[in-house]
């Protein structure tokens, strides 16, 4: 099922890359455990690379992060996140007519769809990623535990995510993501 659904994404992403689409805001909440092998991060700094790379990537700009695991404002390796956030998926064609049931519908669906459109990333060039050597294992976490949740599809990927080489920049992670029109 995820297969289809990323061909799907994959298809419809590069049908649309450049038109702007209608999508409606997806709750999402997660925790996860980030156990880096190198990478030792401070809570509030995770918690503002995680932010930001969410919002490159079409999160909500009211985006909640809350990374624990921190011990006396030191550095972990093994860190807690917990996200609150909203992500554009695509949203359902709206009938053409008002009917009675409208109401029921907007529930359903939820406020008015708002215009995004498909943007390619490559987060390791990105300067507002502002990623750095070793944060791939934090991308890699985020990869499998929220990005799957998203409506984002990784086009290459470059891992050099090994406890010899994480002083190395990420090459390449380029993605292709549904994002508000700004």
């Amino acid at each position: 099922m995820q297969v289809l659904v990323c061909g799907v994404l994959a298809l419809t992403a590069a049908s649309t890359l450049a038109q702007d689409v209608q999508a409606n805001w997806r709750e999402i909440k997660v925790q996860f455990p980030f156990n880096g092998r190198g990478t030792a991060y401070h809570c509030n700094r995770a918690e503002r690379k995680v932010s930001e790379l969410l919002e490159l990537v079409g999160a909500s700009p009211n985006t909640t992060v809350k990374a624990s695991g921190c011990t006396f404002e030191q550095p972990s390796m093994n860190i807690v996140f917990t996200i609150h956030t909203a992500v554009p998926v695509l949203a359902p064609p709206r009938p053409a007519e008002k009917t009675q049931m409208q109401a029921l519908v907007e529930k359903q669906w939820g406020p008015q769809p708002f215009p995004a459109t498909w943007k390619q990333l490559n987060l390791a060039r990105e300067r507002n990623a502002n990623l750095r050597p070793g944060d791939c294992e934090l991308v890699r976490a985020l990869t499998t535990q929220l990005f799957s949740q998203m409506t984002i599809n990784i086009e290459s990927s470059t891992d050099l995510c090994s406890p010899d080489v994480l002083s190395q920049r990420m090459k390449d992670f380029t993605v292709t993501a549904l994002v508000p029109v700004k």
